[in-house]
């Protein structure tokens, strides 16, 4: 893992100036060694800090520069089938120098030029300066593993891997509409929370022709079509995620598994003691909960069938003030309290090892999230007339039952059209009173943000789970989380060939009933994983925000933030909050998502 940072422009002293003066800034994202280069034209400069893993010696430094072709390249991630890249490369009569995928991934490019994009398989985010063609481009993985944001104005192209980078340009202002769907989704669906930086969306590449200075986007993967019926091979999806595993073991350097106990971490423990030659470490992190303690006795249980060396590492309870410090290391936030116990997992094991494997993906291939079912129980409700959805509107909207579990799904009998998505936070009526300034608020139409269903509401929701969810919280989260502590975490549920595999063969039943979830994870794993894992309830992961807001000094701290004078917020909207959350109400994500969001800018003073 590394960060990336890259300007284009005709002020060489600036551009040079820029890149210095923000390298500091994602230090922590590669603490091994920094890089700048610019072209020989002077237009196009870049910058690179390393996390190194694979082929440790100073050769695999970046920006990694081929003088002959003119090919130079800053790439943060890895390509995991770079061995076989490299095989087929050599047979064309490609020499290399190293043993890393860098150099592979240069080479890729300068053979196969953008066609190379389709073939390579990992996580990444790089960029690639062709002065011969005068190009630039961006290119970001099929899911969102790395981030990649960019700055297009007037005659200068900025990218880098994180927001802040930004956040000290002049122009630096909210983006209205960002704040909006942050509020309402918990993440930025488009471009980011500033006005004029954006960030490439997954399974997307940018082409800059800086002579010109015109930019095109272009996809290099896309979700595939699914099939009417369903087509698959219990061995066969076994054996992909097998050949996922087998290339993302690959590594220099230390590597442990997380072990939660849950059929994800599980499952992907068992195969791996199949396949590798070295002892397996897994790693348990938990807090002194009840949950917990379940957490424990089933990794335990993994561990012990499949003779791992495990560790128990237990989080003791930090006060308000750790947690707010936690917040502020954060380049922008997200409306998903789970990022506090996932940076200290992260920052936990560190120490342990530098690599760091996760069952993250597991839900959205193999349909285990409860909104899911929530939208196959929803799609049934279709023969209902509209007076009867009128009838279910008016009882969402009652006031004994907002703000309580399951009543955010009252927004979709509101809509003309069936819709697929996570549930929201602040909805349009909330977020009309939450600003002070209500010139802030724009109105979010469901109907054109949300993805319609088509044939099969369980596919197509986990559809949209992988082009939402997945790479703007999910992985925003496990990123930041992972980088912050100089940590390389991988997910070999997200492998090309696998998640290929899954969407082309099989259909929603195969996976979410009425009843059940992850019917054919359950099925495949049914010889690897015992009875009690396979039939445990789901336990979400969580940090229980709302117990700690009952405590005085926590509560008092947060309110103190949140009503201050130059916050964003009615004064009024956030004292209703803590009402509603003495009453019982689950508002305590609510307040968590507007705590993030103005922290940050305070810090950033924006």
């Amino acid at each position: 893992m590394c960060g990336i940072i890259g300007i284009v422009s005709n002020d060489l002293k600036r551009n040079i100036n820029w890149i210095k003066n923000n390298l500091n800034k994602i230090s922590h994202r590669g603490p091994d060694n920094i890089g700048i280069w610019n072209s020989k034209d002077q237009l196009v400069c870049f910058g690179h800090t390393r996390l190194s893993i694979i082929d440790l010696s100073f050769e695999n430094n970046q920006p990694f520069i081929d003088k002959e072709n003119k090919i130079s390249l800053v790439f943060n991630g890895e390509i995991y089938n770079y061995l076989e890249l490299k095989k087929e490369l050599e047979s064309l009569g490609y020499n290399f120098k190293t043993n890393g995928d860098t150099e592979v991934l240069l080479k890729s490019y300068i053979h196969w030029k953008e066609h190379c994009f389709k073939k390579i398989q990992g996580m990444f985010a790089f960029s690639i300066c062709d002065e011969k063609k005068k190009k630039i481009y961006l290119v970001r993985d099929q899911y969102g593993q790395k981030p990649l944001y960019y700055k297009h104005v007037n005659n200068t192209l900025k990218f880098a891997s994180e927001l802040q980078i930004f956040l000290d340009d002049e122009d630096t202002k909210l983006n209205e509409e960002s704040v909006n769907e942050y509020l309402y989704f918990g993440f930025v669906k488009n471009s980011s929370l500033i006005k004029n930086i954006n960030q490439l969306n997954p399974g997307k590449y940018l082409e800059l022709n800086y002579d010109r200075n015109t930019t095109t986007i272009h996809s290099h993967w896309d979700i595939p079509e699914s099939p009417q019926v369903s087509n698959f091979n219990d061995f066969e999806i076994i054996d992909l995620l097998k050949k996922s595993l087998k290339k993302q073991l690959r590594s220099d350097v230390s590597t442990g598994f997380l072990l939660s106990g849950g059929v994800d971490s599980s499952l992907l423990v068992s195969l791996a003691s199949e396949i590798s030659l070295k002892k397996i470490h897994t790693y348990n992190v938990s807090y002194k909960d009840n949950e917990s303690k379940i957490e424990n006795q089933n990794a335990k249980l993994i561990s012990k069938k499949y003779k791992t060396e495990h560790y128990n590492l237990v989080i003791d309870k930090f006060d308000v003030f750790d947690f707010l410090e936690i917040l502020k290391k954060f380049g922008e936030p997200i409306n998903d309290s789970s990022i506090i116990p996932t940076y200290c997992i992260y920052n936990q094991i560190k120490g342990a090892c530098k690599v760091i494997i996760g069952g993250d993906g597991g839900d959205e291939i193999f349909g285990g999230y409860k909104h899911f079912q929530n939208f196959l129980i929803y799609n049934s409700l279709n023969f209902f007339s509209k007076s009867t959805n009128k009838f279910f509107l008016k009882f969402f909207n009652n006031k004994i039952l907002k703000n309580k579990v399951g009543s955010m799904y009252f927004d979709l009998f509101k809509s003309e059209n069936n819709i697929i998505d996570i549930p929201n936070y602040f909805n349009n009526e909330e977020r009309y009173n939450i600003f002070k300034n209500q010139e802030l608020f724009h109105k979010i139409n469901l109907d054109k943000r949300i993805n319609k269903i088509n044939k099969d509401v369980v596919i197509d929701s986990m559809k949209n789970s992988f082009n939402n969810y997945l790479p703007k919280d999910i992985m925003f989260k496990i990123d930041r989380c992972s980088m912050l502590n100089s940590l390389e975490a991988r997910a070999p549920y997200l492998d090309k060939e696998l998640v290929t595999y899954i969407f082309k063969n099989t259909v929603g039943n195969d996976h979410v009933s009425f009843f059940a979830r992850r019917k054919l994870q359950k099925k495949i794993s049914k010889t690897l994983l015992p009875k009690t894992i396979l039939n445990q309830k789901k336990r979400g992961f969580s940090f229980n925000f709302n117990f700690q807001l009952k405590d005085k000094i926590w509560k008092n701290e947060i309110y103190t933030v949140l009503k201050s004078k130059d916050c964003l917020f009615s004064e009024k909207y956030i004292n209703y909050l803590f009402k509603m959350h003495e009453r019982g109400f689950k508002v305590s994500e609510k307040i968590f998502g507007l705590l993030f969001f103005e922290i940050w800018r305070k810090k950033y003073r924006i």
